[in-house]
């Protein structure tokens, strides 16, 4: 098993562990999903560091994607922010820009991995990826948002199964799961 993909399975494990010594403990099976976003930078930042010869225009975009992601974290805000600008973010819109700016650059982190590596995706697939982003910000299924990073996690599986970079679709795709998980077994 190469690095890359012990990381997203150990990063997997230890959250489902978690979630397991939580359960034994109180009954209740609770992620800590707001940790995602910083396990998916670390993720990046170490596929970067493994990987330090060969930055791509893609692998940038996705770290700019877990950027502007990471920017609306609640963890993150709750402790640089001041309640009084915790009320004017959570009033504005910058919080569903940022979150906009970060699907639409992992959109185009997809679209630039084809085209840097010359791979035979249909302009279909890349279309399909940029509807299923705008379907997971604007219709409020929450179930939607594993799709966004299922697709990129299946078809660079079969297509470029050389290219290292292509399981942090994977650990996206896992993160976005249990997310979903949670949030629809405490609705």
């Amino acid at each position: 098993m190469i690095k890359e993909k012990k990381f997203v399975f150990l990063a997997v494990l230890t959250f489902l562990l978690y979630g397991l010594g939580l359960y034994m403990d109180y009954d209740s099976f609770i992620l800590p999903f707001p940790l995602f976003d910083f396990v998916l930078l670390i993720a990046v930042l170490r596929f970067f560091f493994w990987d330090s010869s060969s930055l791509k225009t893609y692998k940038w975009l996705y770290f700019f994607g877990v950027l502007f992601k990471l920017s609306i974290n609640p963890v993150l805000t709750e402790a640089i922010l001041s309640n009084n600008q915790l009320d004017f973010l959570h009033g504005s819109l910058l919080i569903d820009s940022m979150l906009l700016m970060a699907y639409g650059i992992w959109a185009l982190s997809f679209t630039f991995w084809c085209i840097q590596n010359k791979l035979a995706m249909g302009w279909y697939w890349t279309t399909l990826h940029f509807i299923l982003g705008a379907l997971v910000l604007t219709s409020g299924y929450v179930w939607l948002t594993p799709l966004f990073s299922l697709l990129p996690a299946i078809l660079l599986y079969v297509k470029n199964r050389e290219e290292k970079f292509r399981y942090i679709w994977h650990l996206h795709f896992a993160l976005d799961t249990m997310t979903v998980i949670m949030l629809l077994s405490i609705s």
